[in-house]
């Protein structure tokens, strides 16, 4: 992994150089002790842990049983919010090109369940608001 670090990276870099972790050249474990490459499992575990429990991160506002995350696609210097997108879908594109709202629960509460058969109903004029098209997409957790 090479990265062109800027001044908010610098501090990272620097830290990240203690474990054998260079932005120009990469990572060799072979070259660090036991006890460092220990400390990184650990803390490869903590770190799964911590971005699987940091919805929070990103912005979500709730609207009749959908979740919509705006902010999403660019991040800056934001991390852990980039660490949750990658983990929960893979990447994002910028609220300007898509926005993707998701469902987990019906309309009483109960998680959505491949088993049950649901319907998905638009009042007169209640289509989503887009200059384009839109779709909906059926995806496995």
């Amino acid at each position: 992994m090479i990265l062109n670090p800027t001044a908010n990276n610098q501090s990272f870099e620097k830290q990240f150089a203690q474990f054998g972790i260079n932005f120009t050249y990469g990572f060799d474990a072979q070259k660090l002790d036991p006890d460092t490459i220990a400390g990184l499992k650990r803390a490869a575990t903590d770190a799964f842990q911590i971005i699987v429990n940091s919805l929070e991160e990103l912005d979500c506002r709730n609207s009749n049983g959908w979740m919509v995350c705006l902010g999403v696609g660019t991040y800056g210097d934001q991390f852990l919010k980039r660490a949750y997108v990658a983990y929960s879908g893979l990447g994002a594109n910028v609220d300007e090109e898509a926005t993707c709202p998701r469902a987990f629960v019906d309309d009483q509460g109960n998680p959505l369940n491949g088993q049950n058969k649901y319907i998905l109903r638009f009042e007169n004029g209640q289509f989503p608001p887009v200059e384009a098209f839109w779709s909906v997409t059926n995806v496995r957790p």
